[in-house]
């Protein structure tokens, strides 16, 4: 991973702004409405580099159905864009979705990416 980017990731998952989810990138309230502003860790690495949650171009495609996303994870180009893989985004949300917060995901990505 870049590390300038990690570094910028750590502070916002630090900075107390974001709201922890599990699951999805970021959270959907009522139907219709865009998101919450929970987001899991990778939810919060799209938003802090200006890209949109629940924009269908910044979301992976499932490998066997290109006409459903994954509300999981980021495209592979902004995963590219970052110096990650799928295989780290995957183990990301692993470590996100483990806690009640981003504590656990924050100690990954500072070992491990």
């Amino acid at each position: 991973m870049k590390k300038k980017i990690k570094n910028k990731w750590l502070a916002a998952l630090q900075s107390g702004k974001y709201t922890h989810s599990v699951g999805e990138l970021e959270e959907i309230g009522t139907y219709g409405e865009i998101g919450t502003g929970k987001c899991c860790a990778l939810g919060v690495l799209m938003k802090i580099n200006g890209y949109e949650p629940w924009d269908h171009d910044n979301m992976m495609y499932e490998p066997d159905d290109s006409n459903t996303p994954s509300q999981e994870l980021p495209s592979q180009d902004l995963l590219e864009e970052w110096g990650m893989d799928e295989d780290d985004a995957h183990k990301v949300a692993t470590w996100n979705d483990l806690g009640s917060d981003y504590s656990k995901v924050i100690e990954y990505i500072k070992e491990s990416l």
